[in-house]
Parts: structure tokens; C-alpha cells; sequence
């Protein structure tokens, strides 16, 4: 068997899918048999007690190529969380298991942005 980039890839996805998962569960040992891996792609899948199931999943899009993405279950419709790193993934995971209200990290690319702001009245 040749290894491809293809191959590689994925193995790589199945590390990092691991690694996340050994991370939850060392934050919280409860959710050792709660955090599924599904078999096809790198997606994580942790039931919450009071509804829908929070998802981790690799995208192939965004800024930076692929990343780590949280979905959280709301109304009217779910959150996406971009996650830069492990423990951002742990800390959204948490939040949203426990039923926390998940706050966005400030952005400092927008923070110096004034155009977003209106003109002042002052």
C-alpha cells in the first residue's frame, strides 16, 4: 500500500479527532462514554441531557484552510464556533453540555475595524 497524501490526511484527522476527544475527557471523565466518533469523517458527536447533541467537526473552508468547528443546538437556529485550538474546543464543549450560554471571543482583527460603527450623534 502506497502512501498518499489522501492517506495521510485522514490519519492526520483521526489524530487530532483522538486527541480532542482524550481532552474532553480528562475536563470531564463523565463524558467517556458519551463522545462519539463517527466512522466516515472527523466529527465528534456528545449528547447533551436536555436536548439536541453538540457536534465537533473538521471543516475543509475558512480563513486558515481547515479547522475545528463547535455546532451548538439553539433556537431559531444552531451556532457555529470557530475553535482555535483544543482547549477552545473543550471550553464551547463544556459550555454548551452544561447548557451555558457560550460568549464570543472578541475579534482584534474587527476590534480597530471603525467601520462597522455609525456615525456618532456628538
Amino acid at each position: 500500500m502506497r502512501f498518499t497524501r489522501a492517506l495521510a490526511d485522514v490519519f492526520g484527522d483521526q489524530l487530532e479527532q483522538d486527541r480532542i476527544r482524550r481532552a474532553l475527557i480528562v475536563a470531564r471523565p463523565a463524558l467517556a462514554e458519551l463522545v462519539h466518533a463517527d466512522g466516515e469523517r472527523p466529527l465528534l458527536r456528545i449528547p447533551r441531557p436536555r436536548g439536541a447533541d453538540v457536534l465537533i467537526a473538521k471543516t475543509s473552508e475558512g480563513p486558515a484552510g481547515s479547522q475545528w468547528v463547535v455546532g451548538v443546538p439553539g433556537a431559531p437556529a444552531p451556532t457555529l464556533h470557530e475553535a482555535g485550538n483544543c482547549e477552545d474546543i473543550v471550553r464551547l464543549v463544556l459550555a454548551a453540555v452544561d447548557g451555558a450560554e457560550v460568549a464570543e471571543e472578541p475579534d482584534p482583527a474587527g476590534a480597530a475595524d471603525d467601520s462597522r460603527t455609525g456615525p456618532s450623534d456628538g
